[in-house]
């Protein structure tokens, strides 16, 4: 794994544990506190319908 956790921690637990023994112990430290949070993380929130972001193309600008 070339990147290790350069641009993130993996939200899979069977990841988190394959890439741990590739990682420098700076690396280590970040995963084993991502990996303790435990209670403190919920389900993210659902994605918003798709185009709705499209009515601010629609609708006029008002300043």
């Amino acid at each position: 794994m070339v990147l290790g956790v350069e641009r993130g921690i993996p939200c899979s637990a069977s990841v988190r544990d394959a890439l741990a023994p590739t990682l420098d112990e700076q690396s280590k430290i970040a995963l084993n506190f991502v990996s303790n949070l435990g209670d403190l993380l919920a389900a993210l929130p659902p994605s918003p319908p798709a185009a709705a972001g499209e009515i601010d193309s629609l609708a006029p600008a008002h300043h």
